[in-house]
């Protein structure tokens, strides 16, 4: 079966499409259950930048934010984790 060289259009586009993942890397995220991408949320370096179509601009996504009003109490024993 050949593979078509564009992602098909619309969100859930297969990981292989994006820059820089391709055939090869997209196999490897498979493994781990990661196989499409629904959104690209992109973050301004300048004011005046633009979001490319079909991406979310970050600034907006937290701006329109509603605050968390309910947190949940934790001990300050508990396990935590952070990734950047």
């Amino acid at each position: 079966m050949k593979q078509n060289s564009a992602p098909p259009p619309g969100l859930r586009t297969p990981l292989q499409f994006l820059k820089g993942v391709g055939p090869e890397r997209a196999k490897l995220l498979a493994k781990k259950e990661l196989t499409t991408v629904e959104h690209v949320i992109v973050m301004k370096d300048t004011p005046t930048a633009e979001i490319p179509p079909g991406a979310l601009d970050y600034e907006a996504l937290v701006r329109d934010a509603r605050p968390m009003t309910d947190w949940p109490r934790i001990a300050e024993t508990d396990a935590a984790g952070m990734c950047y």
